[in-house]
């Protein structure tokens, strides 16, 4: 350092730079700075060796300040081959800082750098070894790694040096192609590492303690030699034989304790009794000997030291005295007031907690545990949780339970799903008697609300129905909830399912007519789901003997009322149901009850699986809950299910028509109806919920109700002009066979409506057989073979997405034909997080997306629609484009039928563009009956990479900003013209959905929009950039029919990009 202050040239920079008045002024001093250098470097004459390194010096200094440094790194690689300490110690800083392990200037410096690791200067040495441990890569791993091993055993170099070699031969020894055997053969190395834990000096045993860790993380084969000198060294330190150098707040060198530790994990318990006695007298030490003391260092260094000692003794499965007094610790560390401690505490205790000599002493924190819950740090309340459920037994788990219920009503959002689920697990787990395992899950999905997922009431009701005597008392707790007025999803789908079945053993305390008043009260505001699931429970009411003339009209009414309900699978319903309403007879014989569960798997033990991202059998959760996740549930001398060892066996048929499967409401986007999605990424089947079939209904004939009145349509030019540059070209095929569907007049009268193509299958028009026709008139159930209607909608309520399938052809399958727009659907999911992307008669695409700065994802639901016809060679990629990188997950040669798989896109901008990515898609159909292939564009487009302000800005800089574009391409203007009026809220909900900031009062007409918002994007190597964009939308104040739209942005390809996609809007938006 007394070198750099002779320097005058950088002491001048330096003082210059300070005295600059604002951040322009200081990129022009740099500008000027860096151009000056690179003359010199690139001018014809020698530059000495000391203006070389008074210019690196300052090259350094303008990389700190945050501005790029392109050239200089020869000069700087240069100075490293220099004679003095001043230039390689510059070099070599210079190098480490700018320079990455695979640059090609290194190569230029490996001569240079094993030249200064073999001299006789320790200066030098040093150098040499600090800059092989911070940059060293593969090359240096090949030819460094004898040298820098030669240096580290070589008794007669100082330890300093010894360190950083130690230390430099641990980053080759990761950065090394091969194996850590070939490199540090154990036969050889671990008498070197054992004499080197035997050294007097700290740093060498730090430096030799790092390599061991890093050599035995891999395998600790053939170094178990070292173990008795590491409780050597644990003991030394334990003794405080250090010096002052390496004492921090008086505990000796609590870094090499930590590492020593943690080195000891990988190794089994010593095998000899001296060794393993010593070491549990110093687990037993270090973990009496923590007295919290004020000085939050010392505090921080002694703990750190305990929990490793604590995972230590739960390595080596250390004496139960041991584990007892760790666990009391770590009972008071979640009683203490610091987050931190509180957190690790609970994470500990969470592997302690599968031992059984400390599983009462845990059970003795269940006060301090629960209180956890409580704690504003998030990750503290779910590590308490997750502790609470994993150290539930039938002893404990109703007081638990208990407290879980009482908690989920004050409970943070983010968490209530999971503690939901955890909840109903450890009821159905360890429920002491029937009747109060239905008072806690009626009571559960009353608390949860929308959180109660369909799993949970779903293995309410399976256990309901397996025990008649629940069949009462699960009806009378049912209405009761009623009563106090649950009304979301999930109480509805449990109360039309226990209600609806066994209401009529409590009419004498509620009676059918006040059983159906509290349902019916329930209608308006349920979901689509929810209203099919009530009207299944009104048919069986209806169908209840005794019941009020009266109520049995009111029933009647509201399924006629539904006849021509917008909704197909409503509408079918209500259809099928009205007509068993009005014939008893005929209804009581075809509405069959639920039947009975012989053995199922536990449904909420693999949706507990699938929250934490893994499958049960694949996870690494408890191997309790792995086990119990693929266990089937029988039933005991005491009517009580238990647990029982696993059983391949599936749940036997029922002897009933076919169901019409559950409409799906959950976190996943199901396109085929089947309950769930039916396998993962690479074609795996995932077991079924077969009760999603039989709650939902009978299998009934389809509506001949007439269709709906629709409004009249219209069409502007220009939306399909801008439509038809995504839709792909549309292919002529034969017509199809007898079941044609025709299109949903709804999808055509609401354009934003999410398309259902069930609506088009369920359609009044469809032609239906004779024997369908007879069974309707006849008031029969379904007749055989009759098609059943299934509704559904990506982003509507979540429901299925299955057509009547066509009959065979003798000749083989059908071609393929598109089924929609699928231009419209495109412009949709623009603006929307869900929809459709494409579909056609065999395959339907469903897309969920989420955006967030430079990134993005796309789950793409490829769901095959047919009964009989597997897709094969499916094909599923997306073309490279210069401004995107794309990950595409993996994508199954096959699709079984009716069967979805979920493909995941995953995108980062790395450039502003104008088209967004387009998706292959393609697939072959079995016998050469040909296929599909199609070039799609991906929702992706320039609006999603978009983040509106946080703040809104001065009108002033705005329009300052808007006036700095003079015109084209940086702002460009278009007009559109509609046929009808649209109103101010519709282009407002526009702007919002394609994330840009509406910025009312910004201009001085009221009925124009201004909006603005940056377009963000992640140049590779580079920090996240944005590019300003600026909207104004005039509008014809007369007509609301005109629009004048313009989009300005610094980049020329956002600011086109923009422009189009709201004209895209602006004339397909329907009118309010």
């Amino acid at each position: 350092m007394a070198k750099l202050q002779t320097m005058r040239g950088l002491q001048n920079f330096i003082s210059e730079i300070r005295a600059t008045n604002g951040k322009e002024e200081e990129r022009a001093r740099v500008d000027k700075e860096l151009a000056k250098i690179r003359k010199k470097f690139s001018g014809s004459g020698n530059v000495s060796d000391y203006d070389k390194k008074k210019y690196v010096w300052k090259l350094l200094y303008i990389y700190m300040l945050g501005y790029p440094v392109e050239f200089g790194h020869k000069q700087a690689s240069d100075l490293i081959a220099a004679g003095k300490y001043a230039e390689k110690q510059v070099g070599y800083m210079a190098c480490s800082i700018l320079l990455s392990e695979n640059d090609e200037f290194l190569r230029l410096v490996i001569n240079s750098i094993k030249n200064d690791i073999t001299c006789r200067n320790e200066a030098f040495q040093c150098l040499a070894l600090n800059f092989v441990g911070s940059v060293g890569g593969s090359e240096m791993a090949t030819l460094l790694t004898t040298d820098v091993a030669a240096l580290l055993t070589n008794g007669s170099v100082r330890p300093i040096v010894r360190k950083k070699a130690a230390l430099a031969l641990l980053r080759l020894l990761r950065k090394s192609a091969d194996s850590a055997e070939e490199i540090l053969p154990p036969e050889i190395w671990s008498k070197h590492i054992a004499a080197l834990l035997s050294e007097p000096e700290i740093g060498v045993l730090l430096g030799a303690t790092a390599l061991l860790l890093g050599i035995v993380s891999r395998s600790y084969t053939g170094f178990e030699a070292c173990v008795p000198k590491l409780v050597a060294v644990l003991k030394r330190m334990r003794a405080r034989e250090v010096g002052p150098d390496y004492t921090y707040y008086g505990i000796a060198s609590p870094w090499l304790q930590v590492k020593t530790l943690r080195v000891l994990q990988y190794f089994p318990a010593p095998e000899d009794a001296g060794t393993k006695r010593t070491l549990n007298e110093i687990l037993k030490k270090i973990i009496n000997s923590n007295e919290p003391v004020k000085n939050l260092n010392k505090n921080n260094a002694q703990q750190a030291i305990v929990l490793e000692a604590v995972s230590l003794a739960l390595a080596i499965e250390s004496e139960p005295d041991v584990l007892r007094v760790a666990t009391g610790l770590l009972g008071k560390f979640i009683g203490m007031r610091e987050p931190n401690l509180k957190y690790l505490g609970l994470e500990s205790l969470m592997r302690l907690v599968d031992v059984p000599a400390v599983a009462e002493t845990i059970n003795k924190h269940q006060k301090s545990i629960i209180g956890a819950l409580k704690e504003a740090d998030i990750s503290v309340r779910r590590r308490a949780l997750d502790l609470l459920f994993a150290m539930a037994n039938a002893e404990n788990a109703q007081d638990i339970v208990k407290e879980l219920l009482t908690y989920l009503t004050i409970a943070d959002f983010s968490v209530r799903e999971e503690l939901v689920l955890k909840t109903a697990v450890l009821a159905e787990k360890f429920f002491p008697d029937l009747h109060w395992y239905v008072d806690t899950m009626i009571t559960l999905i009353e608390r949860a609300g929308e959180f109660a997922t369909k799993d949970v009431w779903h293995s309410t009701v399976q256990l309901v129905t397996n025990h008649e005597e629940l069949h009462e008392y699960a009806a009378r707790q049912t209405v009761e909830a009623l009563k106090r007025g649950a009304n979301h999803d999930a109480m509805v789908g449990a109360a039309t399912a226990i209600v609806g079945e066994y209401g009529e053993l409590v009419a004498h305390e509620t009676s059918n007519e006040d059983q159906f008043e509290m349902l019916n009260q329930l209608f308006l505001s349920a979901s689509q789901e929810g209203k099919a699931q009530l009207m299944t429970a009104f048919l069986r009411i209806s169908l209840r003997e005794g019941l009020d003339p009266s109520s049995k009209a009111r029933i009647e009414a509201v399924l006629e009322k539904h006849k021509r309900n917008m909704d197909a699978e409503l509408q079918t319903r209500a259809v099928e149901y009205g007509g068993l309403a009005k014939n008893p007879d005929v209804g009581r014989r075809n509405v069959l009850p639920l039947p009975h569960w012989d053995k199922r798997k536990s449904l909420l033990m693999r949706r507990l699986a699938e929250t934490q991202g893994e499958q049960a059998e694949k996870s690494g959760t408890p191997k309790a809950e792995a086990e119990a996740a693929e266990t089937p549930t029988a039933v005991n001398g005491n009517g009580i299910e238990k647990q029982e060892e696993a059983v391949e066996e599936e749940p036997a048929p029922q002897p009933e028509p076919e169901p019409i499967p559950e409409k799906k409401q959950d976190d996943e986007l199901d396109l085929l109806g089947i309950g769930e999605s039916s396998s993962d990424a690479n074609g795996l089947p995932k077991p079924s919920n077969p009760l999603d079939e039989l709650l939902s209904g009978m299998a009934l004939v389809p509506s001949s109700a007439p269709p709906p009145q629709q409004p009249p349509q219209y069409q502007p030019q220009q939306q399909q002009q801008y439509q038809q540059q995504y839709a792909p070209p549309q292919q002529q095929y034969a017509p199809q066979a007898q079941y044609q569907q025709t299109p949903n007049p709804q999808a055509q009268a609401d354009p934003f409506a999410a398309r259902s193509p069930a609506s088009e299958a369920a359609s009044p028009h469809a032609p239906q057989p004779p024997a369908v026709a007879a069974a309707m008139a006849a008031g029969s159930g379904s007749a055989p073979g009759s098609p059943l209607s299934q509704s559904g909608s990506p982003s509507g309520g979540g429901q299925d997405m299955v057509h009547y399938q066509q009959p065979a052809s003798p000749l083989g399958p059908a071609p393929p034909q598109v089924l929609g727009n699928v231009g419209e659907w495109f412009r949709r999911l623009t603006a929307a997080d869900s929809g459709i992307l494409y579909e056609d008669t065999y395959l339907q695409v469903g897309v969920k997306q989420g955006f967030q700065g430079p990134s993005g994802q796309i789950q793409l639901y490829l769901g095959n629609k047919s009964a009989a016809l597997t897709l094969g060679r499916l094909i599923c990629a997306v073309p490279p484009l210069p401004s995107f990188a794309v990950q595409l997950g993996p994508v199954p040669p096959l699709l079984e039928p009716l069967k979805q798989v979920v493909v995941t896109l995953s995108f980062t901008a790395v450039a502003p563009f104008r088209d967004p990515p387009r998706l292959q898609l393609g697939y072959l159909l079995p016998g050469g009956a040909g296929g599909a292939s199609q070039s799609l564009a991906l929702p992706a487009v320039v609006t999603k990479f978009i983040a509106p302000p946080m703040q809104p800005p001065p009108p002033q800089l705005f329009f300052t900003h808007w006036r700095s574009f003079p015109g084209p391409p940086n702002k460009v203007t278009e007009r559109v013209v509609r046929d009808s009026p649209l109103s101010r809220g519709a282009i407002a909900a526009i702007v919002g959905a394609l994330r840009l900031a509406d910025l009312q009062g910004f201009d001085p007409q009221p009925d124009n929009f201004v909006a603005t918002g940056s377009f963000c994007f992640a140049p590779p190597g580079m920090a996240p950039q944005q590019a300003l964009v600026l909207v104004r939308v005039e509008v014809d104040v007369g007509s609301h029919r005109q629009f004048q739209v313009t989009v300005a942005s610094p980049d020329a390809q956002v600011a086109p990009a923009v422009l189009r996609l709201l004209c895209l809007h602006l004339a397909g938006t329907p009118s309010a």
